[in-house]
């Protein structure tokens, strides 16, 4: 088996699990919306490393047992796995902090900046995917997730480029 397959399914495995089990979690809806952003911004990162990859893939979006039927699931399009990673980091984007309110003891977890990067990455990947394999898709609206997510993570004023691309060696 490939890792480029098995570790993706087992991040969201893990995500799915997360979603699922913690609605239980005797916490507030801030509290619970902040893990479910963070489970939903790896389930995405997961599902896109395997579209990039394999293109159409099975969409799973609950736990499921080794014996299940969904284990044989046809592939779904990639247009709805595409949806669905939009929707999750959408959902990242509401609840996971900015970086700059991250505790220093929590340094490394992921921000609302990270969300919308990684929106923007995911557009204008299917943007430029669309043009150049005339797969059907909306070129225009994938492109438009790219900029409307780059201007939010802009408009944080938190990050910034580097001057010198070999100050960072």
């Amino acid at each position: 088996t490939s890792n480029d397959w098995t570790q993706p399914y087992q991040m969201i495995f893990t995500a799915n699990n997360i979603l699922q089990k913690g609605t239980k979690a005797n916490v507030t809806e801030a509290v619970r919306n902040h893990y479910f952003g963070e489970a939903r911004f790896f389930r995405a990162y997961a599902y896109f490393s395997l579209v990039e990859k394999y293109g159409d893939v099975p969409l799973l979006l609950k736990t499921i047992e080794a014996n299940a039927p969904e284990m044989s699931m046809p592939r779904t399009p990639r247009a709805t796995v595409i949806d669905t990673i939009y929707a999750d980091l959408n959902f990242a984007s509401q609840w996971l902090p900015p970086a700059k309110s991250i505790a220093e003891a929590d340094y490394g977890r992921v921000s609302n900046g990270a969300a919308l990067a990684f929106e923007a990455r995911v557009g204008l990947y299917e943007g430029t995917y669309a043009k150049y394999h005339n797969n059907g898709e909306d070129v225009t609206s994938n492109l438009q997730i790219a900029v409307n997510a780059s201007n939010a993570v802009m408009q944080q004023n938190y990050y910034a480029l580097l001057g010198s691309y070999s100050d960072m060696f």
